[in-house]
């Protein structure tokens, strides 16, 4: 791969060859990922519980901060399609500013409890 990618300067790979390079990394990362789960599996079967379980605690902390990445992103996309909704219209930023300088202080269904203020309110 590397080789590969030596190769491939910005000037000279055409747009599927860096892409192919991408794939390329991405699945040899996520092989080596594959082959230190399966080593830290094969450890904790063998008997030896602190590394692999150590391991294993981290790669779930990881993947709960990855999914905590992805909620906030779903939840900030909702917030501005469910007000482009009530206005009628993508809001501008002026607009979005002040829905978000509107959202109640305590995090447990904000956006919710802000669109049922809006529609008390007209």
């Amino acid at each position: 791969m590397t080789s590969l990618l030596r190769r491939l300067t910005p000037s000279t790979a055409t747009d599927r060859e860096r892409e192919l390079a991408d794939r390329l990394f991405t699945a040899q990362r996520e092989l080596g990922e594959l082959k230190r789960e399966r080593d830290a599996l094969q450890g904790l079967l063998e008997g030896n519980v602190p590394g692999p379980a150590s391991w294993l605690m981290s790669k779930v902390a990881r993947q709960r901060k990855a999914l905590d990445r992805l909620h906030s992103r779903v939840v900030s996309q909702r917030f501005v399609l469910r007000l482009a909704n009530e206005l009628g219209h993508p809001p501008s930023s002026r607009e979005f500013r002040e829905a978000l300088d509107a959202l109640p202080a305590e995090p447990a269904d904000r956006i919710d409890a802000y669109f049922k203020s809006l529609a008390e309110t007209q």
